[in-house]
């Protein structure tokens, strides 16, 4: 019995992992009502009938659509139509891909790490803050990474086999990705194709061919549906959200393409102008002279929307959708002269028009003004803007060790060689430099997109501290030997230091601090 239980403790430990994930994700889930106003509200309407589900409508009438794709979405209302509509049920979806992300970490650092670095990684993961809020929502973010994981766990099985099919399900999935958050599944696609070309097992030229061939498949896979919608006529569908020209290309490069990058003016439904949510001394919020504003709110650690667009069937006069001209349904603004002439003003799903944010700690602003969102949320782009006092304790609190491991782990002669585990540790090299240049200089983001740094963190974070014990456990024949684990300690005990700084300020300090 004992020997059984030393060949399998991986599988009991993974479930153990496993469940406790999912139990962080899901427990007393019901508190959280169903999280995201907007996002709720499409999905209720999305299941009255396949129009609504099929353009993603805000609203029962068809008039205009959410500012995200469909794909997260389409989960959500599925999951409704099986089990009714409940708030358990709207964020379950979310809840099951944080538990299934954590499989797949572990699939893939124990691919070429061994176990041990597998279940680190897969535990570090799961308890990482900034996932365990992600996963109580019903804001995408953590479908979006199962199938980025997904993607990944494709891509080193094409290097591994020398396979094409196989990088073509990667490309596959990235596609998929897209049409959860749009271009924030492209985030990858760096370290994707670096890794391919460097790594697979065949002929350069062949390896191009490839990446071609995977490209024009993800480009295909993302934009088919965002194709179909714009060749339907704009009297036959909803208005866009967050578009003046009511496109599904305008929302992809605009709104959740360089607004997120350079910082925001406008909020939902783009109809122009900066908005100026201030609070009114009583929690609410004030009119700009054009739309209102809703006051960032906190809710039980997840990000819930207050005072979104009610989705009823009396929004409009007009509930057949955009007028026969093409021009957006006009909504009764703030304002006296009834809303005409911009499009329909509404709150964003991702609270750009101060939904409530998700937060551990530190003070947020109501001020939005001056080209970017949220400015005390995110803090002030910089190198180290994600070791600020906001966002440190959502998923930065071992990206120092994580950095640390890269350097360590990495060895010359076994990348010559093209070594499976260099390949690994290149990729996740490359997710996290990349999730680490844009958290730390884009103009606009929410705190909870920080859950894309999640993987690349723990994935490293479990190879360096199995290469850290390994090291101190092997008899070194020189001192020099006993430098690289003696790095990986002080990168260590460096974030240790960081994190008790950190949370010296929290109100539960005598627990969280051991």
């Amino acid at each position: 019995m004992q020997r059984k239980l030393k060949n399998y403790y991986h599988i009991i430990a993974l479930l153990f992992i496993l469940a406790l994930s999912f139990g962080l994700n899901f427990y007393a889930i019901s508190q959280n009502g169903t999280g995201n106003e907007y996002y709720a509200a499409a999905v209720k309407s999305m299941t009255q009938s396949f129009h609504n589900f099929f353009f993603v409508s805000f609203d029962p009438s068809g008039m205009v659509t959410v500012d995200k794709p469909p794909l997260g979405l389409w989960v959500q209302a599925i999951f409704v139509l099986v089990f009714g509509y409940h708030g358990w049920v709207l964020l379950l979806p979310q809840a099951l891909a944080g538990t299934a992300s954590c499989l797949m970490l572990y699939l893939l650092t124990s691919r070429y790490f061994g176990k041990a670095a597998g279940l680190i990684s897969s535990l570090i993961f799961a308890i990482t803050p900034v996932v365990v809020v992600a996963s109580r929502n019903n804001t995408m973010d953590m479908q979006l990474i199962f199938v980025l994981l997904l993607a990944s766990w494709f891509l080193f099985k094409s290097i591994d086999t020398g396979k094409w099919r196989f990088l073509f399900l990667a490309a596959l999935a990235v596609g998929l990705g897209f049409n959860i958050k749009m271009l924030q599944a492209y985030m990858i696609l760096p370290a994707v194709a670096v890794v391919y070309l460097i790594f697979a097992k065949e002929k350069f030229s062949r390896r191009l061919l490839a990446g071609f061939l995977s490209m024009a498949i993800v480009a295909v896979v993302s934009l088919a549906w965002v194709v179909a919608v714009d060749l339907v006529p704009a009297s036959s569908r909803p208005y866009v959200d967050s578009t003046s020209g009511n496109s599904m290309m305008e929302l992809i490069f605009g709104h959740n393409g360089t607004e997120r990058l350079f910082g925001q003016s406008v909020g939902g439904g783009g109809g122009g102008g900066s908005i100026q949510n201030q609070d009114d001394g009583n929690g609410g919020a004030k009119f700009d002279g054009n739309r209102e504003s809703s006051d960032d709110t906190q809710q039980n650690g997840t990000e819930s929307g207050q005072d979104t667009a009610s989705a009823t069937d009396n929004t409009t006069q007009n509930p057949g959708g955009t007028n026969q001209n093409g021009t957006p349904p006009q909504m009764q603004s703030g304002n006296d002269d009834g809303g005409y002439g911009t499009p329909p003003q509404m709150q964003n799903g991702d609270g750009e028009n101060g939904g409530g944010q998700t937060s551990f700690g530190g003070n947020r602003s109501n001020n939005m003004g001056g080209g970017t969102v949220n400015g005390s949320e995110i803090g002030t782009a910089s190198p180290v803007r994600l070791w600020s006092s906001n966002l440190y304790g959502q998923g930065s609190w071992l990206l120092l060790f994580a950095i640390a491991s890269i350097f360590v782990c990495f060895s010359k002669s076994a990348f010559r060689k093209k070594e499976g585990g260099q390949a690994s540790l290149l990729y996740w090299a490359l997710w996290l430099a990349t999730m680490v240049i844009f958290f730390s200089f884009a103009g606009f983001y929410h705190r909870y997109y920080l859950s894309m740094l999640a993987p690349a963190v723990a994935v490293l974070s479990g190879i360096g501290i199995v290469t850290m014990f390994g090291g101190f456990r092997h008899k070194a024949k020189n001192k020099k030997e006993y430098i690289r684990p003696a790095l990986l300690l002080l990168s260590l005990i460096a974030d240790i230091a960081l994190e008790i700084s950190f949370v010296l300020g929290y109100e539960w300090k005598v627990w969280l601090v051991p």
